[in-house]
Parts: C-alpha cells; structure tokens; sequence
C-alpha cells in the first residue's frame, strides 16, 4: 500500500513538474544581451570598413609620395 501511495505521489510531482516547465519551443529565443551582442556586431563592422578606407588612404599616400 505504502509503494503504491508513493508511486501515485511521484506520478503527480511529475505531472506538476511538467505543467510548470517553460516548452514552448515556438516562440524565438532571446538572451538578455541580444541588443548589446547585435550592437557590438555592427561596431565590429563599421571598424572594418573605417580600417579599409584608412588602409586605402594610405596606399593612395605612398603612391602620391612616389
């Protein structure tokens, strides 16, 4: 009697568990920081861009000089 009390609990805590938990896999997942991330993605990318125009400046520089 006493096992099969404690498998009907074990069965509920589970049932509970289950209802409680947070699957709704649908829905797009977002970190906190997911603005902070995609900000310093387009910083990483204008720097890139400011370092090819310098780049670029300075091979216009030496061919000018030469």
């Amino acid at each position: 009697m006493m096992r099969l009390i404690s498998h009907y609990i074990l069965i509920l805590l589970l049932v509970f568990l289950y209802a409680c938990s947070d699957n709704n896999d649908s829905e797009k997942k977002e970190h906190v920081w997911s603005d902070q991330v995609r900000t310093i993605e387009r910083a990483e990318k204008v720097e890139g861009m400011i370092q090819d125009s310098v780049d670029l400046q300075k091979r216009e520089i030496e061919e000018a000089t030469q």
